[in-house]
């Protein structure tokens, strides 16, 4: 006989079975309890797509049986620890529920208690008490902060709170140094491209806390230009350094959650910005904030760059002109070659600057004052910092098509540059009343 159960009680009765087996001494038992578990390997899945809610209703279970084991009305402490096994029956409920909710599931358990809410105090900044405020998430039915921030990492986070609430201090919760497990990501090329999808890692750490350990591979996307292996060598100072990078590394075969890559086949459309591309494909929002930050080279704090590359290159700018009329201009690139063939096709002379490192470009564009640069790796590295910037586009079709949905600060023409005063014009969200967390 077949019963339908909810989503949640599937989850629950695999985490059960699973303490069943770790106990239970008896191998004729333990053959039995394996048979169980094998009958609910539907409910498998589960346990890998809410490993933290497992680990949680897995720990939960565990005390219950410990506490079930020692229940006796004879002993001076049965209130006591009945009540913990009622708290812990409130929480087991909660996750079997988050579950349900999850999974929409169609069947959800029902219970009579009250629901409880709990502000979270930020006297500390959340994500530094990460693991901490993972350990609490199911001590009450909704939590909510006392003041705005992204962090969100369960559903039960809700934008107010009721008028009666528990509030608890987050400093004041035990310091819990367990990891709260990162989520690992495939990534490829090109650079630009990749440099465009951290945004997806840094947005999803905003929401949830949880860290992105990155694998660059060749094969994911377009192969980048100089090989995975020395792309690899080149940004590794600067993108582990980002406070949501767990880790970086190259692909050799590994799992991971997240391809970075999969908007190239997910309905991608060159009449939709980047901004609908990537939410439409990784469900979470894209650029609401700058994503890669490092130490400025102030030396260039007055310059405003020029950097122009072979591919996609625009043959009607006025090049000289541009170079007249805004003050302390020079030209960015990454190696010689690159300047060499700016003044080849234009015949335009300019102090220039090769960065020949990734690092170096990263702390120079940090510190300059703008940059107007072709559909390049360079412009999507300010893009990411939200550095004042212009895009030159090539032509008004594909992939100019999405860069002017995306952003409007652009040029195709020298005379686009009178609308900006000649000038490279800020991030349009560098006002906004919160930016970051």
């Amino acid at each position: 006989m077949l019963l339908e159960v909810s989503s949640g009680e599937g989850f629950d009765k695999l985490s059960i079975l699973e303490l069943k087996h770790r106990r239970i001494a008896s191998p004729e038992k333990r053959d039995a309890v394996m048979r169980e578990i094998e009958a609910l390997s539907s409910v498998t899945a589960l346990k890998e797509t809410y490993p933290i809610e497992y680990e949680s209703l897995s720990k939960v279970n565990e005390e219950i049986w410990d506490l079930t084991e020692i229940l006796d009305s004879t002993r001076p402490d049965f209130a006591k620890v009945s009540e913990r096994i009622f708290d812990l029956n409130r929480k087991r409920f909660r996750v079997k529920r988050m579950i349900n909710n999850a999974e929409n599931s169609n069947l959800k358990e029902q219970k009579s208690y009250g629901n409880s809410h709990c502000v979270i105090e930020l006297d500390v900044d959340p994500y530094s008490r990460i693991p901490e405020i993972y350990s609490v998430v199911f001590d009450y039915d909704t939590f909510s902060f006392d003041r705005p921030c992204k962090l969100r990492p369960f559903p039960n986070f809700l934008d107010s709170a009721p008028e009666t609430c528990a509030r608890l201090l987050l400093s004041s919760i035990p310091r819990n140094y367990a990891t709260v497990r990162p989520i690992t990501y495939g990534c490829g090329g090109r650079l630009g491209d990749t440099v465009h999808q951290l945004s997806i890692v840094n947005e999803t750490y905003l929401i949830s806390g949880r860290k992105g350990v990155v694998f660059l591979s060749d094969t994911f996307g377009d192969p980048y230009d100089r090989g995975v292996l020395s792309t690899f060598d080149d940004v590794r100072e600067v993108f582990t350094s980002q406070p949501y990078i767990h880790s970086l590394s190259v692909h050799r075969g590994e799992q991971y959650d997240v391809n970075l890559s999969q908007w190239r086949t997910h309905d991608f459309s060159y009449t939709k910005s980047w901004r609908e591309t990537f939410q439409n494909t990784f469900k979470v929002p894209w650029n609401t904030t700058p994503w890669i930050t490092t130490v400025p080279n102030l030396q260039y704090r007055d310059t405003t760059f020029l950097c122009v590359g072979t591919h996609r290159y625009n043959h009607v700018l006025r090049y000289q002109e541009i170079a007249t009329r805004i003050p302390n201009m020079a030209f960015l690139c990454t190696n010689i070659q690159v300047y060499e063939a700016f003044v080849a096709n234009t015949g335009v002379h300019m102090p220039y600057l090769v960065c020949s490192t990734f690092s170096d470009l990263a702390s120079v564009l940090a510190g300059c004052k703008g940059i107007i640069g072709s559909l390049s790796m360079p412009l999507a590295l300010a893009d990411a910092m939200w550095k004042p910037r212009l895009a030159i586009m090539y032509g008004v079709d594909y992939d100019n098509t999405v860069a002017m949905l995306s952003d409007k600060r652009f040029i195709l023409y020298t005379e686009d540059l009178d609308a900006f005063g000649w000038t490279t014009p800020e991030h349009p969200l560098t006002t906004s009343a919160e930016i970051g967390r």
